[in-house]
């Protein structure tokens, strides 16, 4: 499922603001005239300062260890001599962060060092002790940011230390304490607790007169925690965050400070009220009655510790079951029945959500500030009353950069569909299962919700929430990029990356619960359950859907992916300048555009210049990668009929239904006539479904299909876009006439991301041997944008490829499927095929132009097939000829994502193929092209360079896709007898390669049982119609009598397959050869 990986170095460029020295500014936020900074780290940056000047060596043993002295461990608390001064805990604490960053004077590898020092001296647990055990903001802000630099950088052992050391628990304690000052609605909402949440905060505020407020405020406070009951705990609870503190430390107390006397009286003023009590996000936002630092270190804990919940849950099952099973609910405030109604991984998705809902309030409001870093009068209504807009705009920048945190850790979260965090966050209520011995758990389960009302709140809240991130995206793309301010550039940027987050986790709700729908019912097909629902049972607020009626019914996820997610993606990579972003990646871009955009970049000298563009432009690939892994993920579940009981299509087949594994051989047959077409499948399905109903109902089904058959006869048909409307659109070079942007060529962007560049591979360069390591770096960032396009085209047309006309050993019967076929034979005839062939051509010029890198050809896999037909025969000896040079083979990564490249484009090109039932041309020049039925097609630089490609490929899956595309090419009607004659010949020759005996398959021949599967089925797809154009060539060559003497062969191959390893191959290979043996027998039984 897409997510979004870490980038170590990316993280560590962005975790500055832990960096003492860095002042808590950051360049990309607003200019501001003064950075408040405590007195601590003042003082670390004079010593710092002081001690860089004198000195520019790395710290030494000695100079680190002390440091420790000041964090205490766990273990050593008790028998501490003295308390620590809090400012020499900051001290101690911002100086760890800075050891564990990578900045202009400290290398990575000397960051290693330090952490490999400091781990050693238990540092692990003494930033969770800090973390813990002081409620003070800045002591956890410190502590936070050293643990986030540790995790992000360090691998997965340090972050279990941090998990088996009770990090976890830790940290979000540290969360919840957060939730309450940020107003983040709890999980309590879930447990239907929500009046109660909801009724004590505003409580709080119930007593108008402004005095009388703050004296009962004092009042709770004086009274000690023991005599509390839950309401006062709660309130105080809240009080005690609004002061940045705990309520340990304030509960018996009569003397407060002056300046918490003056926090407690501000926020019972007007301006609180008027919070409370204006648009929604009244009573969710009391940090905004803090002071300035404050809520800068609040905002700066938030977004560390949800970067360490993004660390952890993607470090193992062990840490994500922790994170998900944490309690957010405490007894004492909430009760014991509210807390044990607590779903898992609830509060952890409000909190994340909600945080997410934050930082899109705060790109709103950015959007409307001017160069100047002043906000626009004429900002709109929604921005200008948010209570948000009093922050300024490094506190909004912060909102951010907590959202963006918080997406990458809802992505790792919901990425797998683990069931446990997927019902958290749709607040749903599922069987729990028994435990050894026992009963089953009776639980009341959440009934199946047909539209928004019935869907619980709480989900529908949370799906709101992401949702704005996703409105925010379709504004994103459509805003021009020409002649907007850096720093307005710099908002559109991480607003970008904030609704691809949202997308992503969006598209893993939806693979999520469509999966967990589905289950082995012991029969050759899947069975929706009773109590899962699917994607279509998932339902989002329509009022920023256009087209939508009614907000009350809302619009499930299915469709909300088809008809905003999937054309606001294709909008945001249309508008990619790929060549501009490929210069920049590799730091050769224009600088004259990065100066005129702004006059501070004048002064700046040209390298640094070009290092500011690089990483922008990284952080766009980035943005980009991840778009494209949610359009993959998207591409296989376009057009089907998966679990929407509504869908006008509902009649039609289900081609694409998962097989189910350790089926016989008949169901296995079945279900691949249903996959190629077949509706019988399908049509049991609905008798089994039905066999309960009355006759009634029989009937009057019976009837819509009557009537829907003979709207189709009065029609003559109907046309392929009633079938597969989102794939039409995507292959459709003409607007469907709507003169919506939505009907963009989605196909030509992805070729266009595709085709890669001099600065993709290295190896092309004769100046790559002198390249840094960011040159390596941008090269493995563009090569796989190329990878992520190919791979998105690929599902898109092998989706597509599942609707086009059976092969010949597959013959349609049904009217239904008839009907579809002659719908799609013509679709492919009028524009869109032309486009499709163009995708054909396109994709083999990107697998040559890969096969002629150095380093993919030296390697081989196949590419070199592709490159010796495009005439470099010279370039590819001479690298083969003597040993490879260290240039060469320094990108290890470089040939294998160019090989897979070539095979991702084979195997689409194969798709599309099967689109034209082989009708495509095979090879391309100035005089024309050259297609299969053409006799010069024999010799063509397509099916040499596949049948070469076979015998050069290093994988199972490059010969088969070679074999495939061969086979599909041999059994296109039109094909030229010689061409079909070299292809059948080309596959019996791989099954006369298998050696005779009974040898381990590790010592076998050339021929894998892979490859042997491809050839049986090729040759079957191929001869099965004996009154075809090309049948001659299979009686004047004797390939039955060559087929029959490989025979035993092939079953010799078949069982050495091992059946408790390779359970799939195996029952394949062992399908292939029972095929093999009836066309045989049905070929010898045959006059001719």
């Amino acid at each position: 499922m897409p997510k979004s990986g870490f980038d170590p170095q990316r993280h560590q460029r962005r975790a500055h603001r832990h960096n003492p020295l860095g002042g808590g500014a950051k360049p990309s936020s607003a200019p501001t005239k003064s950075q408040p900074k405590s007195a601590a780290l003042d003082a670390l940056q004079e010593a710092a300062g002081t001690k860089s000047s004198t000195s520019g060596s790395a710290p030494s043993r000695k100079e680190i260890v002390p440091l420790l002295s000041n964090l205490p461990a766990p273990d050593n608390v008790s028998s501490a001599s003295a308390p620590v001064n809090l400012a020499d805990k900051v001290w101690s604490l911002a100086s760890v962060s800075l050891l564990l960053t990578v900045h202009p004077t400290q290398t990575a590898a000397e960051v290693k060092q330090n952490r490999k020092l400091l781990l050693g001296h238990n540092l692990v647990g003494r930033l969770l002790h800090a973390l813990q055990s002081h409620t003070e903001v800045e002591v956890r802000r410190e502590a936070s940011g050293a643990l986030r630099n540790l995790c992000v950088d360090a691998g997965v052992d340090v972050r279990n230390e941090v998990v088996n050391k009770g990090g976890v628990d830790a940290i979000l304690s540290v969360m919840r304490w957060i939730s309450h000052a940020l107003g983040f609605v709890d999980a309590a909402d879930g447990a239907a607790a929500a009046g109660s949440s909801t009724s004590s905060l505003s409580s709080m505020y119930q007593v108008t007169d402004p005095q009388q407020s703050l004296e009962a405020k004092l009042s709770l406070l004086a009274k000690p925690l023991d005599q509390m009951n839950k309401k006062e705990k709660r309130h105080a609870t809240k009080l005690a965050t609004l002061l940045g503190k705990s309520l340990e430390s304030l509960a018996g107390q009569n003397n407060l400070s002056s300046a918490d006397l003056e926090k407690l009286a501000s926020s019972t003023g007007e301006g609180a009220s008027a919070s409370l009590t204006s648009n929604g996000h009244a009573r969710a936002e009391p940090f905004l009655a803090l002071d300035t630092d404050t809520r800068k270190g609040l905002l700066e804990t938030s977004e560390s510790l949800a970067t360490v919940v993004w660390c952890l849950c993607e470090s193992g099952e062990k840490p994500f079951a922790k994170l998900v099973s944490w309690k957010w609910l405490d007894p004492d405030l909430y009760g014991a029945d509210v807390a044990a109604n607590e779903l898992r991984g609830e509060g952890l998705a409000s909190w994340l959500a909600s945080a997410l809902s934050l930082g899109c309030r705060a790109a709103t409001i950015l959007s409307t500030t001017t160069a100047d870093g002043s906000r626009s009068t004429s900002s709109s209504s929604a921005a200008g009353t948010d209570a948000l807009a009093q922050l300024s705009n490094e506190e909004l920048s912060l909102l951010l950069d907590l959202a963006l945190a918080s997406g990458n850790a809802l992505c790792g979260l919901t990425d797998g569909g683990e069931a446990e965090f997927i019902d958290g966050f749709l607040a749903r209520q599922t069987p729990k299962p028994a435990k050894k011995g026992g009963r089953p758990v009776q639980t009341a389960l959440t009934p199946i919700a047909n539209s928004l009302e019935q869907q619980p709140a709480a989900a529908s809240r949370r799906l709101a929430q992401i949702q704005a991130a996703i409105t925010l995206l379709q504004a994103c793309v459509e805003t021009p990029q020409q002649g907007i301010d850096r720093f307005k550039r710099f908002v559109l940027s991480q607003t970008t990356m904030l609704g691809v987050l949202a997308a992503g986790t969006l598209r893993n709700l939806a693979a999520a619960v469509d999966v967990k729908s589905v289950r082995p019912s012991g029969g050759k097909s899947h069975k929706k359950t009773e109590t899962s629902p699917t994607s279509s049972n998932v339902f989002l607020p329509s009022s920023a859907v256009s087209g939508s009626n009614g907000a009350a019914s809302g619009i499930s996820l299915r469709r909300y992916e088809e008809s905003v997610i999937l054309p606001t993606l294709a909008h945001l990579l249309a508008g990619v300048d790929m060549v501009k972003l490929a210069h920049d990646i590799d730091g050769k871009g224009d600088l004259s555009e990065a100066a005129s955009i702004d006059s501070a970049n004048k002064d700046m000298d040209e390298a640094a210049l070009r290092s500011r563009m690089q990483m922008k432009a990284e952080e766009k690939a980035q943005t980009l990668s991840l778009a494209l892994e949610i359009l993959a993920e998207m591409a296989g579940a376009l057009d089907s009929k998966h679990g929407d009981d509504n869908d006008d299509d509902e009649w039609l087949e289900d081609l694409d239904a998962p097989e189910a594994e350790g089926e016989d051989d008949v169901d296995m047959e079945q279900d691949m006539e249903a996959v190629l077409g077949n509706g019988d499948d399908d049509d049991d399905d609905n008798v089994e479904d039905l066999q309960d109903d009355s006759k009634d109902e029989r009937t009057a089904k019976d009837d819509m299909r009557d009537t829907f058959a003979e709207a189709v006869k009065r029609s003559g048909r109907m046309p392929f876009e009633a079938y597969a409307p989102q794939l039409c659109r995507i292959f459709s070079a003409v607007s469907d006439g709507s003169g919506e942007k939505s009907n963009i060529e989605l196909a030509s962007c992805l070729l266009t991301l595709a085709r890669p560049f001099e600065a993709s591979f290295p190896s092309l360069s004769s100046t790559a041997s002198s390249s840094a390591a960011s040159s390596q770096q941008s090269s493995v960032l563009l090569r796989g944008l190329h990878s992520r396009s190919l791979s998105v085209l690929n599902n898109l047309v092998l989706r597509l490829a599942t609707l086009a006309p059976p092969p010949p050993s597959q013959p349609a019967s049904d009217p239904k499927q008839q009907r579809r076929i002659a719908a799609f034979r013509a679709w492919i005839a009028g524009s869109s095929g032309a486009q499709l062939s163009g995708v054909f051509r396109a994709l083999f010029e990107i697998a040559r132009g890969c096969a002629s890198v150095p380093a993919v050809a030296v390697v081989g896999d196949g590419a070199t097939a592709v490159t010796t037909a495009a005439g470099s025969e010279a370039a590819i000896a001479s690298a083969k000829s003597s040993d490879p040079s260290p240039d060469l083979l320094r990108g290890g990564d470089e040939a294998t994502d160019g090989l897979q490249m070539v095979e991702t484009c084979i195997g689409t090109m194969w798709s599309v193929s099967r689109c034209f039932e082989g009708r495509v041309s095979v090879s391309w020049g100035e005089q024309g092209d050259i297609n299969v039925s053409q006799p010069e097609s024999l010799n063509s630089e397509l099916i040499q360079a596949l049948m070469a490609g076979y015998s050069t490929a290093s994988t199972d899956g490059m010969r088969v896709k070679c074999l495939g595309l061969l086979s599909v090419i041999g059994r296109c009607p039109d094909v030229h007898p010689e061409l079909n004659r070299a292809i059948g010949s080309f596959l019996i020759e791989r099954l006369e390669a298998i050696p005779e005996g009974s040898g381990p398959v590790a010592a076998r021949g050339p021929t894998s049982p892979e490859t042997l599967v491809a050839v049986v089925n090729g040759l079957i797809d191929m001869y099965a119609d004996e009154t075809s154009s090309y049948d001659s060539a299979f009686r004047t060559n004797d390939f039955l009598g060559r087929m029959r003497l490989t025979l035993f062969r092939c079953k010799t191959l078949a069982k050495q397959i091992d059946r408790r390893k390779q359970i799939s191959l195996r029952a394949s290979a062992e399908e292939a050869i029972e095929n093999l043996q009836g066309f045989i027998q049905y070929r010898q039984s045959l006059r001719f």
